[in-house]
């Protein structure tokens, strides 16, 4: 089944009213007080975690039955060849602890590409939107990439990943980075989105793959609903591999990214 731009431009404008609606029920709760399950001795997980993924697992089965599921509080369910990917809550630690910096995001992929993107921020009400050959849009109006600048000129949001990982490698990257770019901002990802409002200009993750295993979804859920957005906003993105063969993901303009990748391959 191939679905073209204008149903895919259907199943994007169906799907925010599902991902407002979750995100109606996050803006209500997330200042009370929540319950915690600790994944391990950090990561946790609530209930509205388990409430929203629910929810959304619902509304989009019946929006579109044919796909499969790719989740990361749940049980992934895959379907040959097209899957939504849930993330209920991206940043979870701060929506536990009264920090209004999280998200909760949706994408559709077919195979490993992603073709529809949702992510809503609940406490200010913003939803960035994308679907293949559609655009980007924040709060339905479409954004367009105007700003080209080089890397000693760029704000750049870098999310380390977990720090007990490559951490002679990453922190290597990271002050060669900051070293030759304008201003870093290291937020754990919570300013990625904003590169379509030109808030940053470049995105840094430290990732343990690209989007190929969905038996891990962690990388899957939090990157393919930013991935449709960015490229749909016109920048590139690329899985560039370290000097020592692991993996960081970049998006931005494609000078940007050779600048970035100049430095993440040979540090």
């Amino acid at each position: 089944m191939n679905l073209d731009k204008y149903e895919l431009k259907e199943l994007e404008t169906k799907a925010s009213e599902v991902i407002l609606e979750a995100g109606y029920y996050l803006e209500r709760v997330w200042s009370h007080p929540h319950t915690l399950q600790y994944k391990d001795s950090r990561d946790v997980v609530t209930e509205a975690d388990i409430y929203v993924e629910n929810l959304l697992r619902e509304k989009l089965h019946a929006l579109f039955p044919e796909a499969g599921f790719i989740v990361e509080e749940g049980t992934t369910e895959l379907q040959t060849e097209y899957n939504w990917a849930i993330d209920p809550i991206d940043g979870t630690k701060s929506f536990a602890f009264g920090v209004p910096m999280f998200f909760t995001q949706i994408a559709l992929l077919k195979g490993n590409v992603p073709v529809v993107g949702l992510v809503y921020n609940p406490t200010s009400r913003q939803l960035f939107s994308a679907s293949l050959g559609n655009g980007a849009a924040l709060n339905k109006k479409p954004m367009a990439l105007k700003n080209n600048c080089s890397l000693s000129k760029a704000i750049i949001s870098v999310d380390s990943g977990k720090i007990y990982s490559r951490q002679e490698e990453k922190a290597n990257i990271i002050l060669e980075l900051a070293q030759n770019c304008y201003r870093m901002r290291m937020t754990a990802g919570f300013l990625n989105p904003y590169v379509i409002t030109g808030a940053v200009d470049c995105v840094i993750n430290f990732v343990l793959h690209d989007l190929s295993i969905k038996q891990k979804p962690k990388n899957v859920v939090d990157l393919a609903p930013h991935i449709i957005l960015f490229t749909e906003f016109g920048l590139q993105t690329q899985f560039i591999k370290t000097k020592q063969g692991n993996m960081v993901f970049v998006a931005a303009h494609e000078q940007l990214i050779k600048e970035a990748a100049d430095i993440i391959t040979t540090v």
